[in-house]
């Protein structure tokens, strides 16, 4: 799916959010994964996690390649931990944590 269908969908989901009447920030906080200059256009600016996309599909061709040259049969599971940014914007509000309960 191209990042432009995805960027769409996400936007027709905030639609559907304010023709529900809901108030972002103030009733619902909104994120995305992988930014689009879409998101800082709109109205409200969403807020994203960026993922190190590239690095990502980089590891993986690796780890496929690794395994097709050593003819791995059994199933080893592998962990990566990669770096994420947070960029903050208008879609989402401060959790006020509260001690009375």
């Amino acid at each position: 799916m191209s990042i432009q269908l995805i960027a769409r969908a996400k936007l027709s989901g905030l639609k559907a959010i304010r023709a529900l009447d809901i108030d972002i920030p103030g009733e619902l906080s909104v994120i995305t994964f992988d930014d689009h200059e879409l998101f800082d256009l709109h109205r409200l600016s969403i807020t994203a996690i960026i993922q190190p996309v590239d690095e990502i599909s980089d590891q993986v061709i690796n780890i496929l390649l690794n395994k097709m040259k050593s003819n791995a049969k059994q199933k080893k599971e592998q962990n990566l931990v990669l770096p994420t940014e947070l960029i903050v914007r208008d879609s989402t509000n401060a959790v006020v944590v509260s001690s009375e309960l």
